[in-house]
């Protein structure tokens, strides 16, 4: 008929329309709670490379770049498992 249903029938308001996350798989495509390990492998790689190379400067950018490379890895394969699992096209998210 085209009409969409009544949200105010007996049967809809004892459901929930939602799904509920018990392994915050949704959480998990995010940096959040690893604050800690992300500043110790920052670190980790700037010693590292200063050790290798003696400049900080070049350690400073070398660790930038690495930074923004596994931050944008993070980003496409989150993107690509997003759209794996809830079965939307990549082209639709945002």
């Amino acid at each position: 008929i085209g009409f969409p249903p009544s949200a105010s029938s007996s049967s809809l308001s004892n459901t929930s329309i939602f799904y509920k996350d018990n392994w915050n798989s949704y959480q998990n495509i995010f940096f959040c709670g690893k604050d800690y390990q992300l500043v110790l492998f920052d670190i980790l790689f700037f010693n590292l490379f200063y050790l290798y190379v003696g400049n900080s400067v070049v350690a400073a950018i070398a660790t930038y770049v690495m930074v923004f490379l596994y931050t944008f890895f993070r980003g496409s394969r989150g993107e690509d498992n997003l759209a794996r699992r809830t079965m939307i096209d990549k082209r639709f998210l945002i």
